[in-house]
């Protein structure tokens, strides 16, 4: 007779029989129904009811392995505070010891987001079930049903360098990419705005999509302006009364909204590049003011398009258009 936590094997030779008594309520219930020569038989051990599951087998006995999965399991804890330490909540499963039958492995326990704790069956258990718990940092945000972690909330402002941003869209401690509005810079001095594609905060990603409102009006010292990839509009006044503002190339093919009097009264903007063919949208005044001699390329399929767009927000007579 061997004994494995509560439940107890015998081995008959004799009968080439491989028996399984439980002994345990809970461990009974899981324990699957074994068709056989000899069916399911009911015996008493220290005056408790067991099950006798019996499988018969040709030349050789074999223990029954039973599943944990069929065990209650559960973590003693499912979320941590981010302290830059592995996180290691208990584990139970039902009636079980842990390191006799089931070994538990831990996976991205130790920066903020989503962890997993993997439990596997050992012995006379087999089987194997993954468990999430969270690690946050202050600000996150916790979907409770997916155990999903997510950075700050939409609206949350923050600097990274030279810029100044607002979340848009939150972005998730698992990878998910999220997306911010710039909404300046930290110094009105700056002589170059350069908009990245993307920018990284507190281990988040998140594109940047837009020019927030203001966001670099009156910018006295600026000379020259260069938009990123995944900007898909530039809201109103974004530009506006730059006095020394000479270039503007739009690198975005997403953008579909240039607000109203985005760059008006630019008076030395002379040179606008605009690569995006998905442009809907001009708001009033958007162009009035600039150079009079201004150069705006567009996108040869879009020229005729572009120029009437420009040209009803305010852009000269003698603005010149050229094909990319």
């Amino acid at each position: 007779l061997l004994i494995e936590g509560t439940a107890f094997l015998i081995f008959s030779s004799a009968t080439n029989t491989t028996v399984v008594l439980v002994a345990d309520e809970k461990i009974k219930n899981a324990v699957p129904s074994i068709k056989s020569a000899k069916g399911d038989q009911y015996v008493s051990v220290d005056d408790k009811t067991v099950t006798m599951v019996s499988e018969y087998t040709k030349g050789t006995s074999k223990a029954v392995k039973i599943d944990i999965n069929r065990f209650p399991i559960k973590l003693l804890q499912t979320s941590f505070v981010y302290d830059g330490t592995e996180k290691k909540p208990g584990v139970t499963v039902s009636g079980l010891k842990s390191g006799t039958d089931y070994d538990v492995t831990y996976s991205n326990n130790k920066n903020a987001g989503t962890a997993t704790a993997t439990i596997t069956g050992k012995g006379m258990f087999t089987g194997t079930t993954t468990l999430k718990f969270t690690i946050v940092k202050s600000g996150d945000v916790v979907d409770e049903k997916t155990m999903t972690v997510y950075g700050p909330k939409a609206g949350t402002a923050f600097k990274v360098g030279s810029y100044k941003y607002k979340i848009t869209k939150q972005a998730d401690r698992s990878g998910g990419v999220g997306e911010v509005s710039v909404t300046g810079a930290t110094s009105k001095k700056l002589k170059t705005v350069k908009i990245s594609d993307t920018v990284k905060s507190d281990g988040l990603t998140y594109k940047i999509t837009s020019v927030s409102a203001k966001a670099f009006t009156k910018y006295s010292k600026l000379t020259k302006v260069t938009i990123g990839a995944n900007v898909t509009s530039l809201s109103d006044n974004a530009f506006a009364s730059c006095s020394k503002l000479t270039t503007v190339n739009i690198n975005s093919k997403v953008l579909k909204t240039i607000g109203k009097n985005v760059f008006k009264s630019d008076k030395k903007l002379k040179t606008i590049k605009i690569t995006s063919t998905a442009l809907t949208k001009v708001g009033k005044n958007a162009f009035k003011g600039i150079n009079g001699k201004a150069t705006i390329k567009v996108p040869k399929s879009k020229l005729s398009k572009y120029k009437s767009m420009i040209k009803k927000a305010g852009a000269g007579k003698k603005v010149k258009y050229k094909k990319l």
